[in-house]
């Protein structure tokens, strides 16, 4: 009788140790998201979980997890932290929705004539006073999906963003990031990972890797760099602290002009949670200022390393480079987005 209970017992924990293994969640990140009263962010996002046709399961419906992280204040300064907020909406297998996350077309609802019945009371807008940055994370770790099971797998969520400069119409956009990972476990309000090593494409600048790219003529262009850290205990926090630098040849700071002179500086930017800054707050003002003059194009790789200002420091981050031209340009239709990306560290 001990004997067969012991086998039970045995048998009984072998099945919940695969069935936590087995059960789990998906999640992306949308790593620059911008909300003003000039700029929108309009966010696409597919699920192929769940069941097709329905949005409920033993009427428990089916539900996407979108949680903000955005900026303290309107300051959007590089060292300020962020906060959160969160909530569910309704999806179903299939289903896509798109909305505007700054609430200047839709007020925070749906775009594109979408008649699924989402909840009318909840805005799947960033409710907070602009300009402001953030991040968000959308993940299908929620009770139907638990429910029904091994539906919510890695890689059944897909996701767009488009920013929208609205007087002027110029755009530019990027896939939402999806890590290579047996993704979270279902519990509430579960971490999610998307550290360097686990991205398909690169997507992070980790400690060891270093992202190459070209340096438009600074007389002729602006380039802004688009930085979200990402945290090695988890995304789901406001405090990632990275530090950022533009090097050459064997890590040293500078850029290379198009005649392979090296230009050398030591700048490094800290930058937590989210932010994004124009050239001239990566380079020492002499070095930006020369280039200027001399009316030269660059490369150059940019490089990670832990942050120095708060306590979650990290070594990883996701950057985007964004080009347009100055207002006195010919070139004024250019508006060109680069994610800036290394698999250095992929298996």
């Amino acid at each position: 009788m001990i004997r067969k209970t012991i086998i039970i017992f045995l048998i009984f924990f072998s099945s919940s140790i695969i069935t936590v293994k087995f059960a789990r969640a998906d999640a992306i990140l949308f790593p620059w998201v911008v909300k003003s009263q000039s700029v929108s962010t309009i966010i696409s996002v597919a699920n192929t979980g769940g069941i097709g046709g329905t949005y409920e399961y033993q009427s428990i419906p089916f539900r996407l997890h979108y949680q903000y992280w955005y900026k303290l204040s309107t300051a959007n300064s590089n060292t300020e932290t962020c906060t959160n907020h969160s909530f569910n909406q309704a999806t179903s297998k299939n289903d896509v929705v798109s909305f505007d996350a700054a609430g200047n077309i839709t007020e925070n609802n749906t775009l594109f004539q979408d008649s699924s019945p989402y909840n009318p009371g909840q805005s799947f807008g960033l409710v907070v006073n602009g300009p402001r940055r953030a991040f968000l994370i959308v993940d299908n770790n929620t009770d139907a999906f638990v429910l029904f099971g091994n539906t919510n797998t890695d890689g059944t969520l897909y996701g767009e963003a488009m920013l929208l400069e609205l007087s002027g119409g110029a755009a530019w956009g990027y896939t939402a990031y999806n890590a290579r990972s047996e993704g979270v476990a279902d519990s509430p309000a579960a971490q999610v990972y998307f550290n360097d090593g686990n991205d398909y494409e690169g997507e992070v600048i980790g400690p060891t890797e270093k992202g190459m790219m070209i340096i438009l003529p600074p007389s002729m262009f602006i380039t802004k760099f688009f930085v979200t850290p990402i945290s090695m205990t988890g995304q789901r926090t406001g405090d990632a602290n990275t530090r950022v630098q533009l090097v050459i040849d064997g890590d040293a700071g500078g850029i290379y002009d198009n005649d392979e002179n090296p230009m050398d500086f030591s700048e490094k930017t800290d930058v937590v949670c989210t932010s994004a800054m124009t050239l001239d707050g990566l380079i020492t003002s002499g070095a930006y200022e020369f280039l200027k003059a001399t009316g030269k194009q660059g490369f150059a790789y940019i490089k990670t390393d832990f942050g120095t200002v708060k306590q979650n420091s990290s070594a990883q981050a996701v950057i985007g480079k964004l080009e347009y031209a100055e207002s006195t340009s010919e070139l004024t239709w250019i508006n060109n987005f680069i994610w800036i990306k290394s698999s250095e560290s992929i298996p």
